[in-house]
């Protein structure tokens, strides 16, 4: 279906969400896309190699355990990752 096609951001994640999988048509996580998402235990990628933008606060006070650095990320904002200070361990 073209109109999906057309969309390569993902703006939000319920923030009851517990499992999510980003579609391979995504390019960018948006800005506090998983902001907030305290039940969040896991994030999968139908194709990691299409992210290349990763924005300002986007899994700011995310709990999801660990966290897959897609390879072709060029741009990870700042305080993209505030408040999380599990995956620094």
């Amino acid at each position: 279906m073209q109109f999906f096609s057309d969309f390569d951001s993902l703006f939000f994640v319920s923030r009851l969400a517990e499992k999510v999988v980003i579609l391979s048509m995504i390019k960018i996580i948006s800005s506090g896309s998983f902001c907030d998402c305290t039940k969040l235990k896991t994030i999968k990628y139908e194709d990691i190699n299409q992210i290349t933008t990763i924005e300002e606060g986007a899994f700011e006070n995310c709990s999801n355990e660990t966290f897959l650095f897609p390879p072709n990320v060029t741009t990870i904002e700042k305080i993209t990752f505030q408040s999380v200070d599990h995956f620094l361990k």
